[in-house]
């Protein structure tokens, strides 16, 4: 049987330090939500590099991780109720 394996890794472009910050914000949510699932998904590495500056965000997985987890990170939040 065939065992499909798909990498991923994507350098994200925010715009400003700050946008970063509030990303590492919305990633450490999406992974504590992820972890309270039986069983968690493997969580994918977000992390910020010198060469690529400040406000530029590495997504990528550590060998298996869940795409979905990324793509929940990085789709804009509902529209709320005001």
């Amino acid at each position: 049987m065939t065992d499909f394996l798909t990498r991923f890794s994507c350098l994200l472009d925010v715009g400003t330090a700050a946008n970063a910050a509030l990303a590492f914000d919305i990633y450490s949510a999406v992974i504590a939500e992820n972890a309270r699932e039986d069983p968690p998904a493997e969580a994918f590495l977000l992390s910020l590099t010198p060469q690529h500056g400040p406000a530029r965000l590495w997504l990528r997985d550590a060998g298996s991780a869940d795409q979905q987890l990324a793509i929940a990170a990085t789709r804009p939040p509902p529209p709320t109720d005001r």
